[in-house]
């Protein structure tokens, strides 16, 4: 991957379209080669390891011997592992320090200034620069305008919107602190839609799926970082539910129920 970045400059009179899709046919085979240098890794170590268990250094001064030469050996590996997360983590907190998209967006911004073809909606088509803008303004101000209200979404707002005493079961709470798992997660990439969003500060499921195993690994350990130690508190917790509109669907039939609970 550093070594893709080091090269970025030599790669600026290519489109950056198909910079990025080299970029990004690099990261299952970086992926695969990071996992495989991993498993070996821990292969060695616990070769190491068994063989140190075996050894009975009650028996002869050789076996005292190969027991402290593979002990040291594993105190070496313990250590480079140590030093070599923590060169990563370094390294990490450096990229993150940064946009990852920032060498691409320049590449892009130039299409801000091409000409914008013309707008068709049920009123025609616009061609101006002030229709266009019209057009525009009136589709934004159709998509984000909600309907108005009738008498069975009053209700259903009314009921949604009160709040009510619960107490969360046992089941439920060991559900909400048991530890993440690799295929808990799997199942939901696999569920996902290919052109999720994943905000500012996320990275989109298309990605977690390019990067494979070695990605939901990680994700399961820092999840399961985070929640560890939080438990959820004893008592009744006030529940309210809260009717959420989604992106670009104005029907009431289209608005996502969610409950908000707090103590």
């Amino acid at each position: 991957m550093s070594q893709f970045a080091e090269q970025l400059q030599k790669e600026a009179s290519r489109p950056p379209i198909a910079v990025w899709y080299a970029f990004v046919e690099r990261v299952p085979n970086v992926a695969t080669t990071l996992c495989q240098q991993t498993q070996q890794k821990e292969l060695q170590h616990n070769t190491t390891a068994l063989e140190l268990a075996s050894l009975d250094i009650r028996h002869g001064d050789r076996n005292w011997a190969n027991f402290l030469e593979l002990l040291t050996i594993l105190r070496q590996m313990d250590s480079s592992q140590t030093d070599e997360v923590l060169t990563k983590r370094r390294a990490l907190h450096e990229l993150n320090m940064f946009c990852p998209m920032a060498w691409i967006i320049p590449k892009l911004e130039s299409r801000s200034f091409a000409t914008l073809p013309p707008l068709r909606n049920n009123h025609g088509t616009h061609n101006s620069s002030e229709a266009k803008l019209v057009a525009i303004q009136h589709f934004y101000t159709a998509l984000f305008t909600p309907m108005p209200l009738t008498p069975l979404t009053e209700e259903a707002a009314s009921t949604l919107l009160s709040s009510i005493q619960g107490r969360i079961s046992s089941t439920t709470c060991h559900l909400c602190e048991a530890p993440f798992t690799k295929d808990e997660l799997r199942s939901v990439l696999v569920q996902s839609q290919e052109m999720s969003a994943p905000g500012l500060d996320g990275i989109s499921y298309l990605l977690f799926r390019i990067l494979g195993p070695p990605a939901l690994e990680k994700l399961c350990r820092l999840g399961n970082a985070l929640l560890r130690g939080h438990h959820l508190p004893d008592g009744k917790p006030m529940l309210r539910g809260v009717l959420l509109p989604k992106k670009g669907d104005l029907g009431v039939s289209g608005r996502a129920p969610e409950t908000w609970v707090w103590w």
